[in-house]
C-alpha cells in the first residue's frame, strides 16, 4: 500500500519539521488518523516505530512507521 497526502504549509522550513515530527499534530495532516501508538522509541526521532490506525471507508488499517531519517530543517523519511 502506497499512502500519499499533501498539505499546503506557511510556516519557515525550521518549523514544518517539528510540526510534522510531532505526533499530536498527525491527525492535522492525516485525515483518516482515528489511533496511534507508539511502540518503541522517542516520537518523531529516528528509530521510533508507531502503530497507526486509520479509518479508510468502512475499514480501519493498521500501519507500522518506522522513522528512518532525520535531518533538521531539511526533512525527514518515515517507512
Amino acid at each position: 500500500m502506497k499512502y500519499v497526502t499533501e498539505v499546503s504549509l506557511t510556516l519557515p522550513p525550521s518549523q514544518v519539521l517539528d510540526q510534522l515530527a510531532d505526533s499530536g499534530n498527525y491527525s492535522e495532516w492525516m485525515e483518516s488518523l482515528i489511533g496511534m501508538e507508539v511502540l518503541e522509541g522517542e516520537p518523531g526521532e529516528v528509530g521510533s516505530k508507531p502503530r497507526l490506525v486509520h479509518k479508510m471507508g468502512k475499514r480501519e488499517i493498521a500501519m507500522l512507521e518506522t522513522i528512518t531519517h532525520r535531518e533538521d530543517p531539511s526533512g525527514f523519511t518515515a517507512t
